[in-house]
């Protein structure tokens, strides 16, 4: 069950669908402009006042898209379409049409729109930018090989400069006993996966609690 409902001030009205009542969705609007909703319904209200709004049900349907059929025909039969109403798109629930009040941006909001673009495109160069199947192909070539996920397997090299980094490195006392007591604590899953001098490592450790 639905209906559809219009709201007028004076000469311009808005036409609606709910399936609710017109008057609880009447009040939802009034609680969308309190909000500061960007509505040029929600304008009017906050204009004009919810005293001067004349609300009204037009037709009582139980089937949905009859109901959002007959929204279109009805927003295009009283002209509810801004800026000679309040309605902003087509109807049908839906964003078909939509049209901003007074069909433009205020100079402000087009300067965030344009700084926000900006940030995304100095960020993001190659945003909005579709790849050709030949680029596209060399691309996956130079990944071929190189590994992408978490688990990476370091070259003799690699392995050989972290070893030598690590040397002669010191924990302190408060970092040994929080490592040991990880260690202590590590699941079976995770023993599971340790070598085998870790693990004697760690029943030595746990020996000698």
């Amino acid at each position: 069950m639905g209906c559809l409902y219009q709201i007028s001030f004076g000469s311009k009205s808005y036409i609606g669908i709910t399936t609710t009542t017109a008057s609880k969705r009447w009040t939802r609007h009034c609680r969308d402009a309190k909000k500061g909703a960007d509505y040029a319904l929600s304008r009017a209200i906050l204009k004009y006042g919810k005293s001067c709004a004349v609300v009204r049900t037009l037709v009582v349907v139980d089937d949905r898209i009859y109901l959002r059929d007959l929204e279109k025909r009805a927003i295009a039969a009283f002209k509810t379409k801004v800026p000679d109403g309040y309605n902003m798109t087509d109807g049908g629930d839906g964003t078909s049409g939509f049209t901003y009040p007074n069909n433009t941006f205020s100079e402000s909001h087009k300067d965030k729109l344009r700084l926000a673009w900006k940030s995304r495109e100095n960020k993001y160069p190659n945003l909005g930018v579709t790849m050709s199947d030949e680029s596209r192909k060399k691309m996956s070539e130079a990944r071929r090989g190189k590994p992408t996920g978490r688990h990476v397997t370091h070259t003799a090299e690699t392995k050989a400069k972290i070893s030598a980094a690590g040397k002669g490195r010191k924990h302190t006392s408060e970092a040994l006993d929080k490592i040991s007591f990880a260690s202590l604590n590590r699941s079976d899953l995770a023993r599971k996966h340790m070598s085998d001098s870790a693990k004697k490592a760690w029943v030595e450790r746990k020996r000698g609690t």
